[in-house]
């Protein structure tokens, strides 16, 4: 949130901006007078009226935006590539077994993940293909 804070800053004005930690109630008349205006609008009276809403309302859309950015992150991120391929849609119902995560994100027993690692000598299954995960799915033995 800082780094978003200081980015929007910098993309207002082409100032030099820093933004450090500074020890509370020392002095700082900067920090002091931050202090005190959220201080009053924490004690402030409002005017805007509060509206009811039902915990249940407040839940689903507190689920709907955590998925859309759980997705999000999802559709970009540079890891988990493999796994996006099966699994486009994030899904907080999905259960998955040791057998279907071996497979989904190749660090299981397969020899092309057990020679990446030295634990075996080649990354051939025994038909002489490479023993990925999707050989031993798509190739019968």
């Amino acid at each position: 949130m800082i780094q978003q804070t200081r980015n929007l800053i910098l993309s207002i004005t082409n100032q030099k901006l820093t933004i450090t930690w500074v020890k509370a109630h020392v002095g700082i008349v900067g920090n002091e007078r931050a202090d005190q205006l959220a201080k009053e609008a924490t004690t402030a009276p409002t005017t805007i009226d509060t509206i009811q809403i039902p915990n249940s309302l407040l839940r689903k859309d507190l689920k709907d935006v955590s998925l859309k950015l759980w997705q999000q992150q999802w559709d970009t991120s540079p890891t988990g590539r493999r796994t996006h391929n099966y699994i486009p849609k994030v899904s907080t119902k999905m259960s998955v077994n040791s057998s279907i995560n071996y497979f989904l994100t190749g660090h299981g027993p397969f020899p092309s993940y057990l020679n990446r690692f030295n634990i075996k000598e080649t990354d051939k299954c025994i038909c002489g293909d490479i023993g990925s995960p999707d050989h031993y799915l798509l190739i019968a033995h």
